[in-house]
């Protein structure tokens, strides 16, 4: 595991109790080592081949992620936000870089995970006054409606059960103008949901961490039927999947939702 530091120790977070979705998601995080030092933190996702070379077994993963994260921000550039919502923030990479690129918009980040919010505040919280990282559960801790010109959802889909029930509570906390982007997230035709599920299932067995099955979920373009969505990068056509090779764009769509 890549040590976080002797104050963050993981199991001041992880309890002997019937484990949580937090507790099997560190576990996991750990276990796949994606719990990184401070200093990796903050050059995400933008690592040089010296920090890459302590995480070789996912190097890839993040040069998809700077990839997405740079189309992402040259799009949002063509008409800045003036307020910004990341659900399931993590440890606060992307919405430091939102906050660093629209420095007039209200950023506010949004996460579950206690562990990795308090790095987040650790790591980016002293750099941005208009960058909030906040512990919330959107369904149980209900947002300001009408509130954001855009909300992103980047490589967490997955851990959302219901996706109607989602997109519908997200649709209430846009501004008439604002858009949901779904990043760097699996969605599956149909047809493909039952061996997505297997490949799962056998991968977290094969970690140790079966319990993950309950809480990983996967979506199907069927979930989105009804509402107003566009696909900006689809990963299946061709120009793409060579994409994936040549210039490591993202193996998953890139989907906006408006009103």
């Amino acid at each position: 595991m890549m040590c976080i530091g002797p104050c963050q120790n993981l199991e001041n977070f992880i309890t002997d109790k019937v484990p949580s979705f937090e507790d099997l998601y560190l576990r996991l995080r750990t276990i796949e080592r994606r719990v990184y030092e401070d200093e990796v933190v903050k050059d995400l996702p933008f690592l040089h081949d010296g920090k890459l070379k302590k995480i070789p077994s996912i190097s890839k993963e993040w040069k998809v992620r700077s990839r997405s994260t740079q189309k992402l921000i040259r799009y949002l550039t063509k008409r800045p936000p003036d307020s910004v919502l990341e659900i399931g923030c993590g440890n606060g990479w992307l919405s430091h870089h939102l906050a660093t690129t629209f420095r007039s918009a209200d950023v506010l980040a949004t996460d579950i995970n206690e562990f990795e919010l308090t790095q987040a505040r650790r790591v980016f919280g002293n750099l941005h006054h208009h960058l909030t990282f906040r512990l919330a559960d959107i369904f149980e801790n209900p947002l300001e409606a009408e509130k954001f010109d855009c909300i992103i959802i980047a490589g967490t889909l997955q851990y959302f059960a219901d996706l109607t029930k989602l997109i519908n509570t997200l649709l209430d906390l846009l501004t008439p103008r604002g858009e949901i982007h779904l990043v760097d997230s699996p969605i599956y035709r149909l047809s493909e949901v039952n061996d997505a599920k297997r490949r799962s299932e056998t991968y977290f067995d094969s970690c140790g961490c079966p319990e993950m099955k309950e809480f990983y979920h996967h979506h199907s373009w069927t979930g989105l039927e009804g509402f107003n969505y566009r696909i900006i990068y689809d990963p299946v056509l061709l120009w793409n999947r060579l994409g994936q090779k040549i210039k490591n764009d993202s193996p998953f769509p890139w989907v906006i939702i408006a009103h």
